[in-house]
């Protein structure tokens, strides 16, 4: 019985049997602090706990919960000491999903292990579904395999007492992991039982059946040194009445560690070739003494699963007393490894056999392991890291950009009020240059669960440096800041009047966000409240730091754009000359240069902190400029406003693309990390993508609640963007790199 392996994604994926660690904080047990240590102790490679190791143990090895309490937690009420004609032993092992109890078949007068479905009172019902449709599905799949010598017999399934259960054969022995680390296993017979392995993929894969989860601790190996493949709660079925594949908006199917590279991305066309990868991660540890991936949390590894090139084990540190891994078993190890999917080995047999191939001293047959790995393998769709549902929009490449179906609902709140614009003769609209649409990689970008908790509108979205928290202003007049990486809690930072502008200096050390009625209002890193900062006489419609964190930049629809001492809570000179409002703010990523949009259809480039004017770009829209950003290098400015266009100008030539297609008015625009891409929103109710360099459209998500804010993360793996009915939207992005 392995471990959870079902994770739910709030922003970043959580950890196995996270439910104990959300139980325990709602009951008071443990502290959210207290939580974190226990999160860090379990992603930290230098600590003693197993590489599979729950959040439940990190828990109880820290102090912070008795093992007792985390039984309560876990089981809800406990289990029964009978089950029908089973009569119940010794707990043999638990996961996120079922107890695993020795059991006594008291009518055939045999021992078996029962598996059950683990319950708790208050779980939510969608969760509860889901958890019933993997049982069943594995105890369907497992009972329908032909008998095989190396996988787990599924003698019967069925319900007592409203609690599910599965009786199979009881495998007295250890987890491969356990097994692996003796001593006393000769190095060939790890390569034998992982063949064997491999043999019993095999055999499930002809009968139609993908595992999915393959890992250490769903192999159990007896006394004789025999492997036995089990839990099948994720196996895909795949004749074509299946019913296609478990698919749950906002979880990952699969363990990070020993997840392929596809079913990171969340593809709906994973095939057989997911087990083959998992089988080369085991083959790697067993070469190296370590997985290929590692990191903070299992988004980190799902991240670098897409990303990353596999290191050969003959490259990566070695502990213990491993010795360099032999080069034949290594190109075995690197083509079941290959990130895409056509260059591994095409059956589990056939790595079966190469494996078998070696054991007899022959010949291993891997020609197309040395093939190059190609750049756009590497980057994939992320970490997602989602199995998404059919109900998520996803987006796609075409001319004419597709769009998910969905219901109709009313937008949201009302944006702010701005001072009207004076009429002006309307700008030309130059063509875009350019080839024809640039197609995004397979995939496009994932959803993940959104952030809910604001009441109306979100019109404001900022990432922090590290990219783990994010910064929301909304219209229901609140600042709040999320956690992104561990999808839990968030904390209200102002309340009582409307906020127009967010920034977030690059150290991190410092929050900002302007307001309604003129103020500007500091906290730290953590969100305790610091300086305020009063001179405007309205909103303050935007707000940039300096990269030295020494200068806060500000503008307002008071005509002004100004300059603060942040360490003094000083003001420096202003820059005047936006009579009819000074409508948003840009800075340089190196800090020299703001621009500084208006309701008179320009924009001005200023050097800081002299203010000394450089340019000014006339007639940009045909209305007031909402919206500006700068593009990494600093040479190209995009910008938004109310004519329904995205304009991108090139700074020193001062030449300009229209990127067309949105309805409606576009509220805010951003540049990725990269500078390849562009994301705009708009009144119109779409999320569009652009290609930065051609200025073609690249595809388009649109939603029934109106789109508001978007902003990419520093890493450029997230998309967020805040919506009309009070939520932060989330998408992974890798596939844009």
């Amino acid at each position: 019985m392995g471990k959870e392996t079902s994770y739910k994604l709030r922003g970043g994926a959580s950890l196995p049997d996270s439910f104990v660690g959300r139980k325990a904080l709602q009951l008071g047990l443990i502290t959210p602090d207290q939580l974190r240590e226990a999160i860090d102790r379990l992603s930290d490679e230098s600590s003693s706990l197993d590489s599979e190791a729950t959040l439940a143990a990190a828990l109880v090895s820290c102090g912070f919960l008795t093992q007792p309490q985390v039984d309560a937690l876990v089981e809800n009420p406990p289990a029964p000491r009978q089950m029908g004609r089973y009569r119940l032993g010794r707990k043999l092992g638990r996961g996120g999903m079922g107890v695993v109890y020795e059991a006594e078949d008291r009518e055939l007068g045999r021992q078996v292990a029962l598996k059950m479905l683990r319950t708790m009172t208050d779980a939510d019902p969608e969760d509860v579904a889901e958890d019933e449709e993997r049982f069943v599905r594995e105890a369907r799949l497992s009972a329908q395999l032909p008998k095989h010598p190396n996988i787990v017999t599924v003698y019967e399934a069925g319900v007592v007492g409203e609690r599910r259960f599965i009786a199979m054969e009881l495998i007295r022995g250890a987890q491969f992991q356990d097994w692996r680390r003796k001593k006393t296993v000769p190095f060939r017979l790890k390569i034998s039982v992982l063949r064997d392995v491999a043999r019993a993929v095999e055999h499930a894969h002809r009968h139609g059946v993908i595992h999915r989860d393959l890992k250490p601790a769903n192999i159990l190996v007896d006394g004789d040194n025999v492997p036995h493949v089990t839990d099948f709660g994720l196996a895909k079925q795949m004749t074509p009445e299946a019913g296609g594949t478990l698919t749950v908006s906002g979880f990952l199917l699969g363990t990070p560690a020993y997840v392929s590279p596809e079913q990171a991305q969340g593809l709906r066309d994973v095939d057989l070739r997911t087990d083959v990868w998992a089988l080369g991660i085991m083959l790697y540890e067993l070469l190296a003494n370590r997985l290929p991936f590692t990191g903070l949390n299992p988004m980190d590894i799902l991240i670098k699963t897409i990303r990353d090139p596999v290191t050969p084990p003959s490259s990566t540190p070695r502990g213990g007393s491993v010795a360099p891994p032999d080069r034949a078993l290594e190109r075995i190890c690197m083509r079941a490894l290959a990130k895409t999917p056509s260059d591994r080995y095409p059956t589990a047999a056939a790595f079966a056999d190469d494996l078998h191939r070696w054991l007899e001293g022959r010949k291993v047959l891997t020609a197309r392991a040395s093939r190059p790995i190609k750049r756009r393998t590497l980057v994939a769709a992320a970490v997602a890291l989602l199995i998404a549902a059919s109900s998520v929009a996803v987006l796609v490449a075409s001319g004419s950009p597709k769009q998910t179906a969905v219901p109709s609902a009313k937008p949201g709140k009302k944006e702010a009020v701005e001072k009207p614009a004076a009429a002006a003769k309307p700008a030309p609209k130059p063509s875009v240059a350019g080839p024809a649409v640039t197609a995004l990689p397979p995939g496009g970008m994932v959803e993940q669960p959104s952030l809910k908790g604001h009441r109306s509108g979100v019109h404001l979205v900022a990432f922090t440096p590290d990219g783990r928290s994010l910064i929301t202003g909304s219209f229901d007049n609140t600042v709040r800041m999320w956690d992104v990486v561990g999808g839990a809690g968030r904390k209200t930072l102002a309340d009582s009047v409307m906020p127009f502008s967010v920034a977030v200096s690059s150290d991190g050390a410092r929050i900002a966000a302007g307001f309604q009625d003129g103020a500007i209002r500091t906290w730290d890193g953590a969100g305790t409240p610091g300086r305020s900062f009063t001179g405007h006489g309205h909103q303050v419609t935007g707000l940039a730091f300096t990269p030295d964190g020494k200068w806060l930049v500000s503008a307002s629809t008071d005509g002004t754009a100004r300059l603060w001492d942040v360490m003094a809570g000083s003001q420096k000179p202003s820059s005047t000359g936006y009579p009819k409002g000074a409508m948003c703010l840009a800075l340089s990523r190196d800090g020299r240069t703001v621009a500084v949009g208006s309701a008179e259809r320009l924009i001005r480039m200023l050097s800081v902190p002299s203010w000394q004017e450089s340019k000014v770009f006339e007639n940009v829209h045909d209305s007031a400029v909402k919206w500006a950003a700068f593009s990494p290098d600093g040479k190209r400015l995009v910008s938004a406003g109310n004519d329904k266009n995205v304009v991108l100008t090139e700074i020193e030539s001062g030449r300009r693309a229209i990127l067309s297609g949105h309805e409606n008015e576009v509220n805010r625009v951003a540049f990725s990390p990269d500078g390849r891409w562009i994301a705009s929103v708009s009144k119109d109710n779409t999320l569009r993508v652009w290609n930065a360099q051609t200025g073609t459209a690249a595809g388009t998500i649109r939603g029934p609640e109106g789109y508001y804010s978007v902003a990419f993360s520093p890493g450029g793996e997230l998309l967020a963007v805040g919506t009309g009915d009070g939520n932060v939207r989330l998408w992974n992005v890798m596939a844009l790199h």
